[in-house]
């Protein structure tokens, strides 16, 4: 269908895009640049796969768990291929995909903020910069949860973002905030229940 089609495509662009950074930053030559289209091609089905399963409603946990395994770890097969020029470069790589991933998710969330919270100018900035660095010690792996699952992962994560915003908020805004949140993580929680129940009724 139209929806499983635009899904492939936009995990197609994901792979080119991902691939056009690598390249242009690390210098791949052209059999790498190959290599390196086949681990992320394959990595992406894994996360197609899951995504596919979530909006069909039939979640399947031991499927995806087998195809993760067997995809396994992206980063080190790619490492695995760099010479040690290119191996040197690899942290500084990193940290820019962390840096432009944490400008996008700070920026998707203060359209939602600026739009719920009537946040002023001052707020506003102050806001974007603690998310910022929130977003980026998250992905850096600087600040890590040490959660047993997604949810609870995402509880923490959610946490986190309140505890940067509170200082810059009114009580007024602040409780408004904290019932978005609970909102979020509570739909979450359902859907992971769900997840968790479809997969044992094979």
């Amino acid at each position: 269908n139209s929806f499983a089609a635009s899904l492939k495509e936009t995990s197609a662009r994901r792979v080119e895009g991902e691939l056009a950074g690598l390249t242009t930053r690390l210098h791949l030559t052209q059999e790498q640049t190959q290599a390196v289209r086949d681990i992320l091609s394959r990595h992406a089905r894994v996360t197609l796969a899951e995504t596919e399963h979530l909006y069909a409603g039939k979640y399947d946990k031991e499927e995806v768990d087998r195809l993760k395994e067997e995809a396994g770890d992206r980063d080190t097969q790619i490492q695995a291929l760099l010479a040690p020029d290119q191996k040197a470069a690899w942290p500084d790589y990193k940290q820019e995909v962390a840096a432009q991933n944490a400008r996008w998710r700070t920026s998707i969330q203060m359209q939602s903020l600026q739009s719920e919270l009537d946040l002023t100018s001052e707020q506003a900035d102050q806001a974007s910069a603690a998310l910022y660095q929130v977003y980026l010690d998250q992905l850096t792996g600087k600040a890590r949860s040490g959660a047993k699952d997604d949810v609870e992962d995402l509880m923490w994560q959610l946490d986190q973002q309140t505890k940067a915003l509170e200082p810059m908020l009114t009580p007024t805004q602040l409780e408004s905030y904290r019932r978005i949140q609970a909102a979020l993580a509570k739909s979450t929680r359902d859907l992971y229940s769900k997840m968790q129940g479809s997969s044992g009724s094979k």
